[in-house]
């Protein structure tokens, strides 16, 4: 939208036949950007005889818009003003992706008068269990592969092994991971002093990979489709 202003001052008037000082151009456009709405302001005046030209772009409204940029001008030039006035959309919010819940651990229970081992997870408030009439380890990995289907993960492999790799089981237990698809191994290393956890916590880690590829959010505002597991 563009105004035209001719003034009714007379031509020995200040301003209709001297350019404007740089200083004023400056005062002016600061004036402007006062102006409800305005996100950008500029002000030109190469010639003297020439019209002072004002281009201000708003969000939102315009109604008023050019009146008030006339209004700004007039203490510091007297000449004609053309206003163009530019409606523009306001800037795009951009969201920093938001980071991916873990899963976590909150314990695995073997209790000696129980024939089965139990798995517990949680994603935020989420909780799952995972049950295996297996007591050894890879009953619990197992179990803990329940676990996860239950929070919402697609697991296209099977448990090949769970090896201690210490003596006496007391070394870092190796879990083993197949894929159905492809054959391909997947292995997951973690030391701890409770070979139960281990098990768990090196799962994870073998899986890993897997479920940051495959269900990572497809976008900055989507949210994680299943977690991703806990270092």
């Amino acid at each position: 939208m563009r105004v035209e202003d001719e003034d009714k001052h007379s031509h020995d008037d200040v301003g209709r036949d001297e350019l404007l000082r740089a200083t004023d151009v400056l005062d002016i456009e600061l004036e402007l950007r006062r102006i409800v709405g305005v996100v950008s302001a500029r002000v030109e005046h190469r010639v003297p005889e020439e019209p002072l030209s004002i281009s201000v772009a708003v969000v939102g409204s315009t109604a008023g818009v050019a009146d008030a940029a006339l209004a700004a001008a007039r203490p510091y030039f007297e000449g004609p003003v053309e206003v163009d006035v530019m409606e523009v959309a306001p800037p795009a919010v951009h969201r920093a992706p938001r980071a991916q819940e873990r899963v976590r651990l909150l314990g695995v229970y073997a209790a000696p008068e129980q024939n089965r081992v139990e798995v517990h997870l949680a994603h935020g408030e989420r909780q799952a269990v995972g049950r295996s009439a297996d007591r050894r380890l890879i009953g619990v990995a197992r179990a803990t592969m329940g676990a996860l289907r239950s929070l919402g993960a697609h697991l296209p492999f099977d448990v090949e092994a769970i090896t201690n790799l210490g003596p006496a089981g007391t070394g870092p237990v190796l879990v083993r991971l197949t894929a159905l698809d492809s054959g391909s191994t997947r292995l997951g290393v973690v030391a701890a002093e409770d070979g139960h956890q281990a098990t768990v916590r090196a799962l994870l880690h073998a899986l890993n990979r897997h479920l940051e590829q495959a269900f990572a959010p497809e976008g900055p505002g989507d949210e994680a489709r299943v977690p991703a597991l806990a270092g």
